[in-house]
């Protein structure tokens, strides 16, 4: 999860960041930092540049988590990680999908960011029931970010939800 906080905070800075400055910020050791800055420059996210990270202008997922950034900005990073993408694709095989199908992490992950971040909408209370909300932009690009693609179209979810 730090490694999207390193994300975050190279794309909040005007003129990137020094490995120290980030190590700083994060109260973490350097070492640790160098790895997360070495990952994300493996998917082309960041570029160093005279000893500062910054955002990679050239990549084209960065587009998708700017857009992600602009819909979601508090928690735009911790809708890039790869847990949350199999939350996501979960959710990708029927319309609805019931409590049971995850793990208590995974529940919670749910419940503190998908629902308050209308990604995800709780159908009823007994059973827990939940569908992704298909009709959101923010869905969208979430989807497009994660390369999935779901089982059912926004006609089958507005026939859930009605």
């Amino acid at each position: 999860m730090k490694k999207y906080d390193v994300l975050k905070i190279i794309f909040e800075s005007q003129h990137g960041r020094s490995a120290k400055d980030i190590s700083g910020m994060l109260k973490t050791s350097q070492p640790n930092v160098y790895i997360y800055l070495k990952s994300l420059q493996g998917e082309s996210l960041i570029q160093k540049s005279g000893g500062r990270y910054m955002a990679n202008k050239t990549s084209g997922k960065l587009h998708q988590v700017f857009d992600l950034q602009a819909m979601s900005p508090g928690k735009f990073h911790m809708l890039l990680s790869p847990a949350f993408g199999k939350i996501i694709e979960k959710f990708c095989f029927s319309p609805v999908v019931a409590r049971d199908a995850f793990s208590a992490s995974e529940i919670r992950k749910i419940e503190k960011i998908a629902v308050p971040s209308r990604i995800v909408l709780r159908l009823s209370l007994r059973p827990v029931t939940y569908c992704l909300k298909l009709n959101e932009a923010l869905v969208q690009s979430i989807l497009g970010y994660h390369d999935l693609k779901p089982a059912f179209s926004v006609n089958d979810f507005r026939a859930v939800v009605e």
